[in-house]
């Protein structure tokens, strides 16, 4: 029987999981008890939950849960976690990796005037050490504060974009979308096509 490419994906991660588990010496989790085990560090408040993973080749991938970014380079037999120090009260957004050396992490932060700062952490080692990089500081008074959900692209090392949603009706969706020419140091923002999240194919084209 054929598995499609997102059947795929869902069963490769559930077994990155279950061996993420195994070496920490945790018993594989149920839907229920996922949401316990291993807490958030202090400095990141986001939910407790199995949240993105992705393979990078045959052996390495990372795998995003509990606000912890673990990375394995042997299958899944050993992991650490390459979780960048962030802020007291930042959500972790969205990861990204090109490869074993070249990734990002989307994140936020809220400020006490009730604005937000939308921020990208880049890595060219693996997570060794990582770089933070200012997308932009979202006033109070921006509609675009109200975040629901944001995502990534990259086309290369430099080339960049990233896709931020609002809280607004259930009939329609609207955001902002960001660029960066020279791997996330500086950032264009720019109103998207609309307010659903963008695929970028090649340079200068992106779907919806």
């Amino acid at each position: 029987m054929a598995i499609n490419h997102t059947a795929r994906r869902i069963l490769i991660g559930w077994m990155l999981l279950g061996a993420l588990f195994a070496t920490l010496g945790a018993a594989f989790p149920t839907s229920a008890s996922l949401k316990t085990q291993l807490q958030p560090p202090a400095q990141v408040q986001t939910p407790s939950e199995f949240q993105d993973f992705d393979l990078i080749s045959t052996s390495t991938g990372w795998i995003l849960m509990n606000a912890h970014l673990y990375w394995t380079v042997d299958d899944g037999s050993h992991w650490t976690d390459i979780t960048p120090a962030l802020p007291n009260g930042a959500s972790l957004l969205s990861v990204t990796f090109l490869d074993a050396h070249t990734g990002w992490v989307l994140w936020s932060r809220p400020d006490p005037t009730g604005g937000l700062s939308l921020q990208v952490t880049s890595t060219s080692d693996g997570g060794a050490h990582w770089s933070n990089h200012l997308i932009q500081d979202l006033a109070s008074t921006d509609l675009d504060v109200n975040l629901e959900r944001a995502r990534m692209d990259w086309l290369d090392a430099n080339l960049g974009w990233v896709m931020v949603t609002r809280q607004t009706g259930a009939s329609f969706s609207a955001g902002a979308l960001f660029h960066t020419a020279d791997g996330g140091r500086t950032w264009i923002r720019s109103a998207p096509p609309a307010g659903g999240l963008v695929g970028f194919v090649k340079i200068g084209r992106a779907h919806v």
